[in-house]
This record gives structure tokens, sequence and C-alpha cells, in this order.
């Protein structure tokens, strides 16, 4: 895989002081899963505002499709995710819904333009951010 999509996300949707460490901690074997549980509770205070195009947790699995077709042509992601069987592992977008959203847990998928971070669900839907350049 040449484009490095881990250092992606963290150059262009993390605030700038917390990009270092974040990035540390997923390169770091023994602090991966601490780095993408920052996102089950803690997620706004990670992300840059400025990037949001959506954040709530009433979005329909269809209407997020949209959002994803509307947003960028490709159709896999690079996946962050607390799941280490899907961990570091690209997707199709169509297979989202059975493989990522809804774990429970944080997951983040990245694409080349725009990110996607579910939080962890403690009652409910879990809060999503979609995120764009």
């Amino acid at each position: 895989m040449d484009f490095d999509y881990e250092q992606f996300f963290t150059h262009h949707f993390i605030v700038k002081n917390k990009r270092e460490r974040l990035q540390f901690e997923l390169l770091n074997e023994s602090r991966r899963q601490r780095a993408i549980s920052r996102f089950d509770h803690g997620a706004i205070k990670y992300i840059d505002k400025r990037k949001i195009i959506y954040s709530g947790n009433d979005i329909l699995w269809s209407d997020l499709k949209n959002l994803i077709e509307k947003n960028t042509d490709e159709q896999r992601c690079y996946v962050i995710s607390s799941d280490e069987e899907i961990d570091r592992t690209m997707i199709k977008v169509k297979d989202l819904f059975d493989c990522v959203i809804g774990l429970g847990r944080a997951s983040i998928m990245v694409f080349t333009n725009m990110a996607i971070i579910e939080t962890e669900q403690v009652q409910g839907p879990a809060m999503k951010y979609v995120l764009k350049l």
C-alpha cells in the first residue's frame, strides 16, 4: 500500500496538538488499541471541527452511503478499528455496514479525501462524524 492512510488521517482530520501523540500510538503495537479507544467517548476532542460535514447519531445507512458517494468516488476505504480482524484492512463501501458500522466500539474509515468516525455505542445509535477536506 503506497498511500499512508493513518498518517493522512492524523495530519488532515486531527487537531494539531493531538496529531503527533496519536500517530505515535497508532504505530506502536502496545499502544494502538489505546489510541483507537480515545475515539470511543472523546472523539470530538481530537477532530478538527472545521472538517466536519455531518455529526450525529440519527443518520440512516442509506443516507450515510449517499453522503459517501456524494463526496468521493472511492469504492474502498482503510479501516482503523478496535476489532483486530478488520483493523488495518481495506473494505468495500458496500460492505461497511456489515463489517464495520455498528460494531459497538470506535471505528475510523479513511478515504483519500474524507473520513468517517463511529464512536462507541452506549445507548441508542453510536455517534458518527463525517469529515472532508
